[in-house]
C-alpha cells in the first residue's frame, strides 16, 4: 500500500502506523489506516432490489466499472510527475514487496514459495513445485459424477507438473519484467465507493506481490469460471456460453477492456494490461491457475491439453 501510494495515484488508504505483532504498547498486531468516506460496493448495493447476479445496481453498473477502470490501469500527470495506477506499479522481480529503512522498495521471496524471480517461467515453476490441490478423492466422489470422476482426479493431481513442463516449452509466461503487483482479492467488497458507486478506495490488500504478467485479471466481480474447466455442453458451437448470466458477464470484461484501453490513452501509458485482459487464452491460463489453489472443482487435464498444443 506503502508502494502504491507514495509512487502511484492508485486509491488506496494511507497506512498511519501497524504493528506485526503483540511487542507493542497495545499488546496486539494492529494497522491504523486512513478513513474512507463510504461504503463497501457490496454494502452501498444493500438497498437496491438487484436481481441478475451482480452486486452493483444496473443503473451505477457501466459508472463503477469505468471508475473501476481508471483506478486498475490508467496513468497520468501530477505536478510534472509522472504518477501511474495499479498495475503500472511496477518492480523488477516477481515476489512480495516490503519497504527498506531508506524508503525504498525491494522485492523478496513469498512465504511457501520463495524468489524472489526474475522470469515468469522460474515463478510458475516454483509455484508448481509448491501447491497442492486441496481436495482428495473421498471429497471429490460427493460432489462429481461417476462418469467423470477419474479424470477430473487425474487432471487435478497432473496439473502441476504439467504446468511447470507448459513454463518449459516457450510459449507461455515469457513476457519480461518490470512486474505488475496483483490485489488476490479484488471483490465488490474491497472497493469503497460513493453513493453513486464512484470508487474512492481498494482496501484489504494482504497477499499482493507482484506478479507474472500472465496471472493478471480482471477484477473478481468480472471474471467467470474459464470456458476450458467446464463441460463443452455449457458453450454454443462457437465458445460462447449459454447461461445468459455469464454472457452477460463475459459482455461487461469485454466493455471493461475497452475501458481499461481509454485510461491507458488518456494516461498515455503502455497498454500492457489491456493486452492481458482482453486475451481469452492468457485470461483462462490465468483464471486456471488462480481456481487450481482455491480447489475449484474442473477438468484441469482438458485445460493444460488445450495450451500445450496453442
Amino acid at each position: 500500500m506503502a508502494l502504491l501510494r507514495s509512487c502511484t495515484n492508485a486509491l488506496v488508504p494511507q497506512v498511519f502506523a501497524y504493528g506485526l505483532d503483540d511487542q507493542n504498547s497495545v499488546t496486539s498486531p494492529f494497522i491504523l489506516l486512513e478513513f474512507l468516506p463510504g461504503s463497501t460496493a457490496m454494502d452501498e448495493a444493500r438497498p437496491y432490489n438487484i436481481t441478475d447476479g451482480d452486486p452493483v445496481p444496473n443503473q451505477f453498473r457501466q459508472a463503477f466499472y469505468r471508475s473501476m477502470a481508471t483506478t486498475h490501469a490508467s496513468s497520468i500527470l501530477l505536478s510534472q510527475t509522472k504518477r501511474v495506477q495499479i498495475a503500472s506499479a511496477r518492480l523488477p522481480q516477481i515476489g512480495s514487496v516490503s519497504r527498506s529503512q531508506d524508503g525504498s522498495f525491494t522485492v523478496g521471496p513469498i512465504p511457501g514459495l520463495g524468489g524472489p524471480f526474475n522470469t515468469a517461467a522460474s515463478f510458475i515453476r516454483a509455484w508448481s513445485a509448491n501447491v497442492k490441490y486441496p481436495y482428495q478423492r473421498k471429497y471429490l466422489q460427493e460432489h462429481v459424477p461417476d462418469a467423470f470422476l477419474d479424470e477430473i482426479l487425474a487432471g487435478a493431481e497432473e496439473f502441476p507438473n504439467r504446468l511447470a513442463r507448459l513454463a518449459d516449452n516457450g510459449k507461455h509466461f515469457i513476457r519480461d519484467g518490470p512486474f505488475p503487483i496483483r490485489h488476490p482479492d479484488l471483490f465488490h467488497s474491497n472497493v469503497i465507493v460513493t453513493k453513486n458507486f464512484d470508487v474512492l478506495g481498494v482496501i484489504d490488500w494482504e497477499g499482493a506481490c507482484t506478479v507474472p504478467w500472465e496471472l493478471i485479471d480482471s477484477p473478481c466481480f468480472l471474471t467467470t469460471v474459464p470456458r476450458l474447466l467446464n463441460p463443452p455442453e455449457l458453450y454454443d458451437e462457437a465458445g460462447y456460453p449459454l447461461d445468459k448470466d455469464v454472457a452477460r458477464k463475459w459482455e461487461d470484461g469485454k466493455a471493461y477492456v475497452t475501458m481499461v484501453q481509454e485510461a491507458e490513452r488518456d494516461g498515455n501509458t503502455d497498454s500492457n494490461l489491456s493486452d492481458i485482459l482482453g486475451n481469452r487464452d492468457v485470461q483462462d491460463l490465468a483464471g486456471i491457475i488462480h481456481l487450481f489453489a482455491q480447489g475449484k472443482m474442473g477438468f484441469y487435464g482438458r485445460a493444460l491439453a488445450y495450451f500445450e498444443i496453442n
